[in-house]
């Protein structure tokens, strides 16, 4: 991508008010993990629902990947989360494809859960977490293999098992609650958090573009069954990004307090009053960065000195100065961010920003160019 159209979007994007450049917000239908770690969530299931057959994915995303519950008498639903009580299967009603597309484009990767073993002699490894087709095919699964963690990965240096796995070390597993994170740059660096710290480290080598599009998310056993696990959900969150170490003990903190004080993790966040513009950012506007930007413009890459993929270096405008010092920092006057938006249209009139601009395929469909330059959002 031209830098200067990307400045210019970050400038639409990131400091317009929403009131100025679009009133739309769904803030108070999506439920928050914390403001540290939403942006790149393509799936989120808290669990609170308390009856029927659905597992709904509350990462507000458009085609939300619900999950349905095969044998809904198998299991026991309440605000404290989903516990597995017999032999199930709790799968997405068609392929995931919108999540395979996610990792396969940024090669980066997190899954995030809460979850209660029943015990600590389930092995195969029973499928906590898997967007497979069988036992031998798969993108990735997060299982249990006895008293260890164990995470497969499928990318071009695995086999399509995901073989070689990640797995923590023996006796890190315990029959209680956990929160287990395992994060894959897109360098092939990966990370196994426990209950907020980094316990292991190791290097995947390949890229996940050998993903198959046409595998289906699933909970508590393998697709085709002989993989079965119990215990309680209480979170699964999956990212198209790695958490940092910080993110990761923020999420912990956050979830340690709901989940051993007896509360909805999700309202506790959500009472820290997220501001709308912002939601609107991660919601609308971050994926599209993710869709259309991130492949040229992230840490591994950034083509022209551009990264978008945090804050700091987004605004530091790249190899071009000039157009960076036009976004510059955020300052506190509501007014200034008038002035920002009324200079962007004028820029686009004079053509001064139109004439660098990539060429339409790599932008994506036409709805996807309008909401990026039509919908305010708050900060990074």
């Amino acid at each position: 991508m031209r830098l200067s159209f990307l400045l210019t979007l970050i400038c639409a994007t990131c400091f317009a008010l929403p009131s100025i450049c679009s009133a739309e917000t769904d803030a108070d239908q999506t439920p928050q993990i914390s403001r540290a770690s939403s942006r790149g969530l393509i799936a989120l299931y808290d669990f609170q629902e308390t009856d029927g057959k659905w597992v709904r994915d509350r990462s507000g995303l458009a085609d939300p990947i619900d999950l349905e519950i095969s044998k809904p008498k198998a299991v026991n639903r309440s605000s404290q989360g989903l516990k597995i009580s017999s032999e199930t299967l709790i799968r997405s009603a068609k392929p995931a494809k919108r999540l395979a597309g996610s990792i396969k484009q940024s090669g980066a990767f997190t899954i995030e859960t809460w979850i209660r073993p029943e015990n600590r002699k389930q092995k195969g490894p029973a499928r906590i977490v898997t967007l497979s087709q069988d036992s031998n095919k798969r993108n990735f699964t997060l299982g249990q293999d006895g008293n260890r963690f164990d995470v497969r990965f499928r990318t071009s240096g695995t086999s399509t098992n995901g073989l070689p796995s990640a797995s923590s070390s023996a006796g890190t597993l315990q029959a209680k609650w956990q929160h287990f994170v395992y994060t894959r740059r897109n360098n092939g660096e990966t990370k196994i958090y426990l209950n907020g710290k980094a316990i292991q480290s190791q290097t995947i080598k390949g890229e996940p573009d050998n993903w198959d599009d046409g595998y289906r998310l699933a909970l508590a056993d393998e697709l085709v069954g002989g993989r079965s696990w119990r215990g309680t959900y209480r979170l699964v969150a999956i990212y198209q990004r790695d958490l940092s170490g910080r993110e990761v003990k923020q999420n912990f903190d956050a979830g340690r307090d709901a989940v051993f004080a007896g509360g909805s993790r999700t309202q506790q966040q959500t009472a820290k009053s997220v501001s709308p513009h912002t939601r609107m950012f991660e919601t609308k506007i971050a994926p599209l960065l993710a869709k259309h930007c991130l492949e040229c413009h992230e840490s591994a890459v950034s083509k022209g000195g551009l990264n978008l993929a945090r804050k700091s270096t987004a605004f530091s405008g790249g190899a071009s100065q000039s157009t960076a010092a036009f976004i510059g920092r955020k300052e506190a006057s509501q007014g200034l961010d008038q002035q920002r938006c009324d200079m962007v249209h004028r820029l686009r009139r004079s053509g001064r920003l139109r004439a660098r601009r990539p060429p339409k395929s790599n932008l994506g469909s036409a709805p996807d160019r309008q909401r990026i330059h039509q919908h305010g959002a708050g900060d990074f």
